[in-house]
């Protein structure tokens, strides 16, 4: 976007004019879903206490912060990303200055809150991941084809760090068996964030059994009939458990057995 200054007086426009124009930019394949949910949640909310873009100023957003109490400071600063990339919009647009020429990002959380944020724990030992495995291979045992697909997902978190949602992004076409390798790329609908993302991790042998018994679990297109092609789906996720990786965007490294 345009560095350059908004000349002239500054014309104000219904939130709800404003928020399509923004969720339009923000729409597949232009941004991740996970971005556009963002999006979407942070104007539904500045919206409700700013219904023009005139209204859109640091009182507003010191406001909409102090409704929302309980949040997580990593969370909040999430959202004001958000915001801040829809009043870039505005200011380009004419439709209203840019509040955060005033105060920027970082001025409306305390760096503290966010260093105490990070210091929690986003790894496990090898002993609970092995845990994780195991129980995974009792369920499978006597389980249905839900049990199966969500083996392999364990297997893949576990033994190549890739990211949570990296995993749930996988098709069928991103696993050879034949060669051993899974293939980490980007989809219609679910981007990476960054090109290094992109790889290929060798799989070690003693879990190809484990994906040859999940892939035979999969339609033409893969699990899910609402996303085609997809390995795991989105509508029978399992309940949330201990963290395999780091719960990153595929920048930790998931533990791996020396026995492998």
């Amino acid at each position: 976007m345009s560095t350059t200054p908004f000349i002239g007086p500054y014309a104000p426009v219904p939130w709800s004019q404003f928020e399509s124009e923004v969720l339009a930019l923000y729409a597949e394949p232009h941004r991740r879903p996970g971005t556009l949910a963002k999006m979407r949640q942070v104007l539904r909310e500045v919206g409700a206490v700013c219904p023009t873009t005139d209204q859109l100023g640091p009182v507003t957003i010191a406001s909409w912060l102090s409704a929302h109490p309980g949040r997580a400071a990593w969370t909040r600063r999430t959202l004001l990303s958000a915001l801040r990339a829809a009043c870039s919009y505005a200011d380009w647009k004419g439709y209203a200055p840019n509040p955060f020429g005033f105060r920027g990002l970082s001025q409306w959380i305390p760096a503290d809150e966010l260093e105490e944020a990070e210091s929690c724990r986003r790894h496990r030992t090898a002993t609970e991941i092995r845990k994780v495995i195991e129980q995974a291979d009792r369920e499978c045992a006597g389980g249905d084809w839900h049990a199966l697909r969500l083996r392999a997902a364990v297997y893949v978190w576990a033994y190549t760090g890739a990211g949570a949602l990296e995993v749930l992004g996988l098709r069928v076409t991103d696993v050879d068996l034949a060669g051993g390798t899974i293939a980490i790329r980007s989809h219609p609908g679910r981007r990476l964030k960054t090109g290094p993302g992109r790889r290929c991790c060798r799989s070690p042998s003693r879990w190809g059994a484990c994906w040859r018994r999940g892939c035979r679990c999969v339609a033409p297109n893969g699990y899910s009939p609402a996303r085609p092609g997809g390995i795991t789906g989105t509508g029978d996720r399992p309940a949330t458990g201990p963290s395999i990786g780091s719960g990153s965007s595929g920048n930790g490294r998931g533990w791996r057995d020396s026995r492998s």
